[in-house]
């Protein structure tokens, strides 16, 4: 994704520390593993693609991206 507050092509997921330290809290409860980090990185990317063609924003992108983060990080 170009990410307009980076400047360019990003792999990372931009949080603000509200957003960050909730996904925290929600993940120090439940035991989080590689592919769980893995699956993030997909749906970001597959995300990226899908919200590009519909013509939709980065905020568009952004949001779906941590609605998906914060649902991996729940406790089932």
């Amino acid at each position: 994704m170009n990410h307009k507050v980076y400047n360019g092509n990003v792999d990372i997921i931009p949080m603000d520390l509200a957003t960050f330290v909730a996904f925290f809290k929600a993940a120090s409860h439940k035991v989080l593993d590689a592919s769980d980090l893995l699956s993030i990185h997909q749906y970001s990317t597959k995300i990226a693609r899908k919200t590009a063609l519909a013509g939709q924003t980065e905020n568009d992108w952004h949001s779906k991206v941590l609605d998906y983060v914060q649902e991996v990080a729940a406790v089932e």
